[in-house]
């Protein structure tokens, strides 16, 4: 290894200190300046230290060539314990690079086969072809990236600063340079080992545009409550009613983006912000100048599957019944009477029935409204991507994108992606399995007769799926990761030596592309990771609140911790907080 000083003994010193050896114990070369400490003129001392004690066990053999007066000489280390024997090619390879002339083959041959360290002169004397340090510089596939590799001097001088970055322009590198790295490789003498030497600007990309609505796309049920708990099932806010001709939305167009640049100077074009679509549904018309969505109609707006629509009312004014058959509509349906078990009801936006709901199949792409209720004797169910809102829900199947609200639900099985809510005089969850995504709220929750009450909240089976997958995913990229590593190294230890295959090269740089691309697809991986991360942990905090109280036969899920109620609770909320389930006073 190579070291520098003012002086010559502060040049050997340094290498003494790093190897943490006597002058005895170390091999000490002469590679720039000279030996006279007289020698004023000098600025710079470069030595090539080299530790020759407390050798292991195994050793190969190595050699050297010295020039002097008498002749061109071939000092041999023979191998110790299981090293590898010096072979006869790599000398000849040596010799041959370094244009030795006149070579005595039967003095090259007893150099080769010395049983011990030996100096034998193999050629006359003549001027040694020194050659500097240089550096082997590849650039990566998709010229972002630029890596060097210092190969160290074989005679000549050692590398600067400023002819390393020649050399790197040199090898079409003109963008990008990292001039701290550049620095400390050549100034801390960092030999064999691929140094990032330039990366590209990378180029920032334009935001993409998007849609102004100027309708509520995503409506929030606004429920009043009276003083004596009686919920007013008629003023429910979840109805938005627009006029023909009415501006729906508007678009935002996207923005340019700046370019970058790789590193041999070519641009790295920006990606433009993708431009927006209007979300055109039924009922409704894109203006002339492209650029607003307005009603063609009267009626309810909706946005549900990424579209604005405009559906009338489909009413029935009986029952759902033999009279009627099944009902499919695009828009509303409102049913003055009951639905009756067997029949289904589709439709594309809200569904209200007046009447009790009994065994029957109600699926509505925005909300379902049931004023009195759903007793649905274990064959009712009842889907929707909005909202449910209902007097009571009594041995059914619910699944809802949005809330549940109702004042009682009985032995049943419910799912939302959002909350449910227990309102008005009673408040009452009873038996039955209850997930949410976010919150339960209620009066009382369970019975005095300890019935098995399964409540729920804080879960999201497919962010766990996307989770497990990602980590996979990571942990199959890092074991690619340290075996391109591990290649690397290998090939650095042979350019400590001097000289490296042709076919290490070509591996070398496919190593390099490779361990770009790994390192970035991890990173983005852990990116990804934390986010989903964030999302479950936000999902985790989902809380269960009772005003009045909880009784024994009830369990609490949060997230993966469960908690089975024991006792009687009274004015309690349940919520997660290391790893495990506590309990809070009753929130408002």
């Amino acid at each position: 290894m190579l070291f520098r000083g003012k002086t010559f003994q502060e040049a050997v010193n340094k290498g003494l200190k790093y190897f943490d050896v006597t002058h005895e114990m170390a091999e000490i070369y002469l590679v720039k300046g000279t030996n006279s400490e007289e020698a004023d003129s000098v600025d710079e001392f470069v030595v090539e230290v080299s530790p020759v004690s407390d050798i292991p066990a195994n050793v190969d053999g190595n050699f050297r060539l010295l020039y002097r007066e008498d002749g061109v000489y071939l000092k041999v280390n023979p191998p110790l314990g299981d090293g590898d024997g010096i072979k006869t090619e790599d000398i000849k390879s040596k010799l041959e690079y370094k244009k030795v002339k006149d070579v005595d083959e039967a003095a090259l041959v007893q150099a080769v086969n010395a049983k011990e360290s030996v100096n034998i002169k193999i050629a006359p004397c003549q001027l040694e072809v020194k050659y500097p340090a240089t550096l082997a510089v590849e650039i990566a596939n998709d010229d972002k990236s630029a890596y060097a590799v210092m190969i160290p001097p074989d005679g000549g001088d050692p590398l600067t600063e400023d002819r390393a970055v020649s050399i790197i322009n040199e090898n079409g590198v003109s963008a990008g340079l990292d001039r701290n790295n550049i620095k400390d490789m050549v100034t801390k003498n960092v030999y064999g080992i691929p140094i990032q030497v330039a990366r590209a600007v990378e180029p920032q990309d334009g935001e993409n545009g998007y849609v102004e609505y100027n309708v509520d796309v995503d409506k929030k049920r606004k429920l009043s409550v009276s003083e004596d708990g009686t919920v007013d099932f008629h003023e429910l806010g979840l109805i938005e009613n627009v006029r023909t001709g009415q501006i729906l939305a508007k678009l935002i167009p996207p923005t340019e983006g700046t370019d970058g640049q790789d590193v041999k100077g070519n641009p790295i074009k920006a990606k433009a912000g993708t431009a927006a679509r209007l979300p055109k549904g039924k009922n409704t018309e894109i203006t002339e100048d492209k650029d607003r969505l307005v009603a063609l109609k009267d009626g309810q707006v909706n946005f549900s599957n990424g579209k604005l629509n405009i559906y009338p009312v489909y009413e029935v004014p009986g029952n759902v019944d033999n009279s009627t058959g099944n009902i499919r509509f695009v828009g509303k349906v409102v049913v003055r009477g009951n639905v009756l078990t067997g029949f289904e009801i589709h439709a594309e936006g809200d569904i209200e029935v007046n009447g009790v709901v009994e065994g029957a199949r109600l699926v509505s792409g925005g909300n379902i409204i049931l004023k009195r209720g759903a007793q649905g004797r274990g064959k009712g169910v009842l889907v929707c991507e909005g909202s449910l809102v209902s007097k009571f829900i009594e041995n059914c199947k619910v699944e809802t994108g949005g809330d549940i609200v109702a004042e009682a639900i009985m032995h049943s099985v419910l799912s939302s992606k959002s909350a449910i809510e227990l309102k008005g005089k009673k408040g009452l969850l009873v038996g039955g399995n209850v997930a949410a995504r976010n919150e339960i709220r209620a009066k009382t929750i369970g019975s005095p007769m300890a019935t098995t009450t399964l409540v729920e909240v804080g879960v999201d089976p497919e962010l766990r799926k996307n989770m497990d997958l990602m980590v996979k995913k990571m942990e199959k990229e890092k074991r690619s990761l340290e075996q391109v590593n591990f290649n690397i190294s290998l090939i650095a230890k042979m350019a400590k030596k001097g000289y490296v295959p042709e076919n290490k090269k070509v591996l070398l740089k496919k190593c390099v592309g490779l361990k770009a691309q790994l390192e970035e697809n991890i990173k983005q991986n852990e990116t990804g990771l934390a986010r989903i991360k964030e999302q479950l942990n936000t999902i985790s905090k989902g809380r269960v609140t009772a005003e009045k109280v909880v009784y024994p036969g009830t369990v609490i899920n949060i997230g993966s911790s469960t908690m089975h109620v024991k006792d009687p609770l009274e004015y309690v909320s349940f919520y997660r907080a290391g790893g495990e389930i506590k309990l809070g006073s009753f929130e408002k």
